[in-house]
Order: structure tokens, then C-alpha cells, then sequence
């Protein structure tokens, strides 16, 4: 599946082939300068905005992964999967 980061007023700022599966969910952290994105082989990536290189990439479930949700202030990512879990991620410990 493909990303892109659009800009609303010029179109697409960038674009990344990311896996071969659907992208499921993606996430903008803008305070870490990082996109975030999940796929249909249970793997959440980090990716640096400015390079889009890989900063991060594991295994989150055993199942598909179906929403992400990042809070505002603190270190935390959500994930829902179809392994019927919901896990809370900490970057600031390593995930």
C-alpha cells in the first residue's frame, strides 16, 4: 500500500510505497516528525517525515491491524486488531 501526505492547498507533498498490502491506518506525530502506519501483515512502521526513511518497524498483533489512535501530549499509540486486543505502545520506552 502507498501513503501520501497531501498539502490541501498545493497537492501531494509526498508519496511512499510502504508494503505490498493495503495501508490500514496512518498517523501524523508532528511533535517526533514521524508518520506512522499499519498494514495487513500486523506490522506497525515509523517513518521520518523529512526522509522518509524507516525509523522504526515490528510486529504490533497477530491479526490485521484496523485503527491508531495517538495521544495529543503523551508518548502513547493505540492499536485495534482483529486478534480482538487493543494495545497501548510507548515510543519513549521502545515501543
Amino acid at each position: 500500500g502507498n501513503v501520501m501526505i497531501w498539502d490541501y492547498k498545493t497537492s501531494i507533498v509526498k508519496s511512499s510505497k510502504l508494503s505490498e498490502l493495503p495501508v490500514r491506518c496512518a498517523k501524523f506525530i508532528a511533535r517526533k516528525q514521524w508518520v506512522l502506519a499499519t498494514s495487513d501483515n500486523m506490522r506497525m512502521r515509523i517513518y521520518s517525515y523529512n526522509t522518509m526513511e524507516k525509523v522504526n518497524v515490528f510486529e504490533a498483533h497477530s491479526d490485521y491491524i484496523r485503527s491508531m489512535e495517538v495521544h495529543p501530549l503523551l508518548p502513547y499509540i493505540l492499536l485495534s486488531s482483529d486478534d480482538m486486543t487493543i494495545k497501548l505502545w510507548d515510543w519513549d520506552r521502545g515501543f
